[in-house]
């Protein structure tokens, strides 16, 4: 909704779609509603044929993003998205953190989650932090997507055994800070901040 909004703001006429289950308005954009029983992905790759440009939004766990990225590519519709292989390095918060680690931005420490022990032994093992440190604890979080859902911060090895049998986790140093998420427009050496909030 917000997108929309910022687009219509911008002068943009917007066509976007809405689950017939939401609702609000949106006022200024042509909405197409769809239900549970409409073709939906023929509607909305239908839809974006007919606009100059698309804009896909849609969850990045189990490869949601991705395939309509692969459709609306292979439909000839030019996306204003990330490219599929951009979108499932970002979904895989454990090869992302790499990448990013690789090319020298610096990531938490990313820690070994037991199969069997969880990561109790290890926090357990190692000295406590002082109060006012910027380490204090781990963070628990699914591997799969880019969102912050079903993510948790663990202080001692009890509480890591009732997490650990989520599936795929990643578990990362905590560090005590502000928490900051910006959003770009990249086109090659071109970079447009949007803004937050």
């Amino acid at each position: 909704r917000a997108a929309v909004e910022d687009f219509i703001s911008a002068g943009h006429r917007v066509t976007t779609t809405r689950d017939v289950r939401m609702d609000f308005r949106m006022p200024g954009a042509d909405v197409i509603r769809i239900s549970a029983d409409d073709p939906c992905a023929h509607m909305v790759t239908d839809a974006a044929r007919r606009c100059d440009v698309a804009m896909i939004i849609a969850p990045e766990c189990d490869r949601v993003l991705e395939g309509w990225c692969v459709r609306l590519g292979e439909a000839g519709v030019k996306t204003i998205s990330c490219s599929p292989p951009a979108v499932r390095l970002c979904a895989d918060k454990r090869a992302c953190s790499e990448h990013l680690r690789r090319h020298g931005v610096p990531v938490p420490e990313q820690l070994i989650m037991n199969k069997y022990a969880g990561i109790s032994s290890k926090i357990e093992s190692e000295p406590s932090q002082a109060q006012d440190s910027a380490l204090s604890g781990v963070v628990v979080k699914p591997n799969d997507g880019a969102g912050c859902a079903d993510t948790f911060l663990v202080h001692d090895g009890g509480a890591a055994s009732d997490v650990r049998n989520r599936g795929d986790v990643v578990v990362e140093r905590f560090h005590r800070g502000t928490p900051v998420s910006a959003s770009f427009l990249a086109h090659g050496d071109r970079l447009i901040e949007l803004p937050a909030g």
